[in-house]
């Protein structure tokens, strides 16, 4: 184990509740929030992120590429 007694514990947590629920991390997070709810204090819940888009460039390589000293991959030797 490490020099650091709360990581220690943490990770001692983790281990028994991984093994008393077989590893399912669904029935280890409904465990955890029914304790939340029976504990009755109050409790945070956060809105979900916001899902990140990627926009696909339809420019070729020889497009994106222009002017700059970068020389765009030969795809023939691919095919």
């Amino acid at each position: 184990m490490s020099d650091n007694s709360i990581l220690d514990e943490i990770h001692k947590t983790r281990a028994k509740l991984s093994d008393q629920f077989g590893g399912d991390i669904d029935a280890i997070g409904r465990h955890l929030r029914e304790r939340q709810a029976l504990r009755g204090g109050p409790t945070v819940t956060r809105p979900p992120k916001p899902v990140r888009t990627f926009v696909v460039s339809k420019r070729s390589d020889e497009e994106r590429l222009a002017g700059t000293s970068v020389k765009p991959p030969d795809r023939s030797a691919a095919q």
